[in-house]
């Protein structure tokens, strides 16, 4: 049975996302930090991970992306979860504390725009928060996380699915120290040279080659002003033997070019408990 590193403890969204994709068969490794996910694979504690990379409402998660261009872990797998963001309490005081992961507050903004007087308190994970409240909390706390927080650490259920839009998905990716040799999706990073047409010619095979281009988003590279690195997910469509000739091609127009990993398209859950 394989081992797998995953952020936060049991009922987090994590590990929710890893028993989904592992079908439950498999052991979960708790970990604090995504950075504690890389370390236990690296020093042999887990042979895979489960790491968040994208939410739908909030957009990529960039610790995750420095993570994968600065270590040497590969994507080799990927599940999307349905997030349903509910709210607990401890007593039935006035709520004035919440904890919770700061991506969490990122995807409840309207809820916390109605009630400003709520103090919002950053946890490790949403599971953490719920063993917080339940431990030692206050009449006045709360925590955010998945449906299945209550029945897990003994917090009472005071309103349910108070994200800002009920389509909220987050995809997970799934790392480990080998890259696939097969697969039908692929994700790279890569930056440009500061040149006219740069960006136009270094995209230009994939329209030429059939990819299906599922994303492009462009950020800061860290300590070069002005300059951009790009995330890239695209579909193969069966088509291997493209991908060399892309990124050869691609090698041509750019400073650098990672490729993440080479992996299948995942299958999206609901977390409706």
């Amino acid at each position: 049975m394989q081992k797998v590193a995953y952020l936060g403890l049991p009922g987090s969204y994590s590990h929710i996302a890893g028993k989904n994709y592992f079908s439950g068969k498999a052991e979960f490794i708790s970990c604090e930090t995504f950075e504690d996910i890389f370390n236990a694979i690296d020093k042999g504690e887990a042979t895979l991970g489960v790491l968040p990379l994208e939410n739908s409402l909030s957009g990529s998660i960039y610790q995750s992306y420095d993570l994968l261009m600065d270590k040497s872990l590969k994507i080799i797998g990927e599940v999307v979860l349905k997030i349903r963001h509910c709210l607990y309490a401890k007593g039935s005081g006035k709520i004035k504390r919440c904890f919770s992961h700061p991506e969490v507050f990122k995807q409840c903004r309207n809820y916390f725009k109605k009630n400003p007087h709520i103090e919002q308190i950053f946890v490790g994970d949403t599971s953490r928060a719920a063993l917080m409240l339940s431990k030692s909390g206050t009449n006045n706390d709360s925590a955010i996380g998945a449906i299945s927080l209550g029945d897990l650490y003994g917090v009472k259920l005071i309103e349910r699915d108070i994200q800002d839009n009920p389509n909220n998905y987050t995809r997970f990716v799934i790392v480990g120290k080998k890259m696939n040799k097969t697969g039908t999706k692929v994700s790279l990073v890569f930056s440009i040279e500061h040149k006219p047409g740069s960006l136009f010619k270094t995209l230009e095979p994939y329209s030429r080659l059939g990819l299906n281009l599922m994303k492009i988003e462009s950020r800061p590279l860290f300590g070069k002003p002005w300059e951009y690195i790009f995330c890239v997910d695209f579909v193969l469509n069966g088509q291997k033997d493209n991908l060399d000739t892309m990124l050869s091609e691609m090698k041509e127009h750019v400073n650098f070019i990672t490729v993440l990993g080479l992996y299948e398209k995942g299958r999206i859950y609901d977390d409706s408990g």
